[in-house]
């Protein structure tokens, strides 16, 4: 057994515990795809976790904060700075993301105004 196995075991049970169901990713082929994000660092994590709702993000953050392991929120992967990233747990997001009419609603509950978004893509991103 290695360092990362034993280190994800008590994390593990506790979210087989507290979270019933929370789909949780340990295998190299599943962490591997999220070493990395749109910048040149990669740092494989020891878990990807994919959250349905507040309820698992909390288990998840209450599970990390009593094994020490360090989380990651990911939405995208488009981070250029290396946010996207990190050698503990990685909450992804992305899953469960959908938009609804002008704003877009991430659960377990980040919303923003896609409008916004939309104006800012506009300004950067428009080639004239």
């Amino acid at each position: 057994m290695n360092d990362t196995t034993t280190a994800l075991e008590p994390l593990a049970a506790r979210l087989a515990e507290t979270a019933p169901g929370l789909r949780v990713e340990t295998g190299p082929g599943s962490t591997g795809l999220y070493a990395y994000d749109a910048s040149n660092y990669r740092v494989p994590p020891r878990a990807v976790v994919f959250p349905r709702d507040a309820d698992d993000v909390v288990a998840v953050l209450r599970a990390c904060r009593e094994t020490h392991v360090p989380v990651t929120a990911r939405g995208g992967g488009t981070s250029m700075a290396g946010n996207a990233i990190g050698p503990g747990v990685v909450l992804d997001f992305s899953r469960y993301m959908y938009t609804a009419g002008d704003s877009f609603v991430m659960k377990p509950g980040f919303v923003g105004v896609w409008k916004a978004v939309e104006t800012v893509r506009k300004i950067y991103v428009t080639v004239k």
